[in-house]
């Protein structure tokens, strides 16, 4: 699953419906609205189209997360990366339904955000169309890297969390 938030859920609601993508769950709460999409209609993952009311509240994590946050290691998760058999189509899909540009980048395709990116590669490691990996913005890259070795996290070169990598920024 990818989760984006959104600024205007109206508007994003309305990008779904002129790109004809199905919503297979619309969720509306006092401070939370939501629209999940179907993923054969964008390809790859289900997408999450989230809006809070206050930019910094989060509703799914509760009421008390940000007490559970950690900085001293991670800051920020600034982007994803979905494989597939034609990134080319994919990633066409995905900026119809978000409503915005996409431009080539590499061997693929990436989508700019307000604070991160979508990136859409050709399938690489034989599990198909999906979420490849995730950009995780670190204080210390070696010494996470270092502590993933520790634990047996690095396959193929690259920290590796249940099959999905983690690119430390």
């Amino acid at each position: 699953m990818v989760i984006l938030q959104v600024r205007d859920i109206d508007a994003a609601r309305a990008g779904i419906a002129a790109a004809g993508a199905r919503v297979v769950e619309d969720i509306d709460l006092p401070r939370a609205r939501a629209a999940h999409i179907h993923p054969r209609d964008v390809g790859g993952a289900i997408l999450s189209l989230d809006w809070m009311d206050g930019w910094d509240h989060w509703e799914w994590g509760g009421p008390v997360w940000r007490d559970h946050v950690r900085t001293d290691v991670s800051t920020a998760i600034t982007g994803a990366e979905l494989q597939g058999a034609d990134p080319d189509a994919m990633s066409a899909r995905w900026a119809r339904v978000l409503g915005v540009a996409r431009e080539a980048a590499g061997d693929g395709w990436r989508i700019p955000l307000e604070d991160s990116e979508l990136r859409f590669v050709p399938a690489r490691d034989g599990r198909g169309d999906g979420l490849r990996a995730f950009d995780v913005a670190v204080r210390d890259p070696a010494a996470v890297r270092a502590a993933a070795q520790a634990r047996g996290l690095i396959r193929d070169g690259e920290v590796t969390l249940c099959g999905t990598v983690v690119n430390l920024r």
